[in-house]
């Protein structure tokens, strides 16, 4: 586990718990791992303005139907686009299927702003990547509000 995530879970004395698995791309991979019947699942979506000077995690359960204009009035926007690959490392440190809420441990400058839905905040059983998409670690939704404390938390 990333030791930035790893040192924070200490930190907050959050239990949890990790599974290492292959690397997983997609919510399909993610359904494919032999703990999901056990979590609530969870999509997360990195996205930008039109002229890339403000950005956005969104954490939402894996069956929403927000759309990006749901998004984009939510962000008060005209629009939004998924961020690049590049914006993506430059600005969280990881890479595309590593998006999670733990990346806010690597946002130095607490640029982005995170929308979480609050039904995840409520489930006992959430996962995430620590910052690499080869592990998951579990932990009760209630902890995120710990974790994203001082960062800009906008509760759906």
């Amino acid at each position: 586990m990333d030791i930035k995530v790893k040192k924070m879970f200490e930190h907050y004395k959050i239990k949890y718990c990790l599974y290492k698995h292959s690397p997983i791309y997609t919510i399909a991979d993610a359904q494919q791992l032999p703990f999901i019947s056990d979590i609530y699942e969870v999509k997360n979506l990195f996205l930008r303005n039109q002229k890339k000077t403000a950005y956005y995690l969104f954490s939402l359960p894996v069956n929403s139907s927000l759309t990006l204009k749901d998004i984009a009035y939510i962000t008060m926007n005209k629009k939004v686009s998924f961020a690049s690959d590049q914006d993506l490392m430059n600005i969280l440190s990881v890479s595309s299927g590593s998006v999670s809420i733990l990346n806010a441990l690597n946002d130095d400058n607490k640029s982005v702003e995170y929308y979480i839905s609050n039904d995840i905040l409520t489930e006992n059983n959430v996962a995430y990547h620590p910052n690499q998409n080869n592990e998951t670690v579990v932990f009760n939704g209630s902890e995120i509000t710990k974790i994203l404390d001082g960062y800009k938390l906008h509760v759906l």
